[in-house]
């Protein structure tokens, strides 16, 4: 009587470990056999009853396994497969739900994968969390690289022509070679006459030469103008 007390004691505490494992967990958890029937589940609702339902037919609306099966590598490899995949069921907005499934392998006497044991999870939030992290990335990279062409564009350095003379100061260096005054030159570039004389001097130095002269024949020899 102790003996069988005991057993129906250990029976009972089992029951209650196997109901709180499987069955207390919110997402679907199955024994599938190796033509991929679903032979045991935990029960959720309100999906009713799965038992005897080929697992792709159930989950994927598919009339044949699924190409990525983890149950397969499961009999094929005889270890655990944990695999992420979308669901046929979808959330309200239409965006896919997703699921982390789990497989483990339930061996007879001999060693052999007689089951697999499937514990599926939702990630879908996870998922969801992930891209908005990765769009927010794109957005944040593209911003970046945007900023950087600009930042490149302002460092970049003045575009020169030969000897080192600017675009401006080779017009004015142009107009200094007609005979045009300071102030003459400052009203047809609508420059002021401190800035005309700022390029004059920086022409000068660049040629070499020390007046309107000499830079107007500088000019003329090295095809400026």
């Amino acid at each position: 009587m102790i003996e069988n007390d005991g057993s129906h004691r250990f029976e009972s505490l089992a029951q209650t470990i196997y109901n709180t494992i499987f069955q207390s967990i919110d997402f679907h958890c199955n024994v599938i056999d190796r033509d991929y029937r679903i032979v045991w589940h935990n029960c959720i609702p309100p999906a009713g009853s799965r038992a005897g339902r080929y697992c792709y037919s159930f989950y994927q609306m598919r009339t044949t396994p699924c190409t990525k099966c983890p149950v397969h590598s499961v009999f094929v490899c005889g270890t655990p497969c944990i695999l992420q995949r979308e669901r046929f069921e979808r959330l309200p907005d239409r965006k896919p739900r997703w699921a982390e499934i789990r497989a483990y392998p339930i061996c007879d006497h001999h060693g052999v994968v007689e089951y697999v044991l499937t514990l599926g999870f939702d990630i879908t939030e996870k998922k969801l969390e992930i891209d908005r992290h990765r769009k927010y990335a794109d957005v944040l990279e593209r911003r970046l690289s945007e900023w950087l062409k600009a930042e490149s564009a302002k460092a970049a350095p003045v575009q020169r022509g030969p000897v080192g003379l600017t675009k401006r100061q080779l017009a004015v260096l142009k107009l200094v070679s007609e005979g045009f005054s300071n102030i003459e030159i400052s009203r047809i570039l609508s420059l002021s006459p401190h800035t005309v004389k700022s390029h004059i001097i920086n022409i000068f130095n660049k040629l070499g030469v020390n007046d309107r002269t000499e830079a107007a024949t500088a000019a003329a020899r090295l095809r400026l103008v």
